[in-house]
C-alpha cells in the first residue's frame, strides 16, 4: 500500500493577466499543499497521486503530480488520531 503523505511545497506563479505587467505587480512564488498517495520517488522528483483505481488490468491513478524534489519544502506521512506521529521527512 502507498504512503499517504502531505507535500508543502514552492511554485511558479503568473499574472492572469500576462501582459503589460508593471513591477508593482510582479507575482511570487506560491506555496502549494498537497495529500495524497506517494505513488513514485525518484532522486529527482516525487509523484503524489489524489486517487487509486483498481482495475482488472492493472492500477491506474488520478489527479497526478510530479514535483521537483528541490521545489519540496517538507513532506510527511499524515497519521490517524491517537498514533505517533513520524518526523517530518524533508527532501
Amino acid at each position: 500500500m502507498h504512503r499517504i503523505v502531505i507535500v508543502e511545497w514552492l511554485d511558479s506563479a503568473e499574472p492572469a493577466d500576462n501582459s503589460d505587467i508593471e513591477p508593482a505587480d510582479f507575482p511570487a512564488p506560491q506555496i502549494i499543499t498537497n495529500i495524497g498517495y506517494l505513488v513514485h520517488e525518484h532522486s529527482e522528483y516525487v509523484v503524489i497521486a489524489g486517487g487509486i483505481k483498481p482495475d482488472p488490468n492493472g492500477t491506474t491513478y488520478d489527479y497526478v503530480i510530479a514535483i521537483p524534489r528541490v521545489a519540496v519544502r517538507a513532506l510527511s506521512d499524515l497519521v490517524r488520531a491517537g498514533e505517533t506521529k513520524c518526523k517530518p521527512d524533508i527532501k
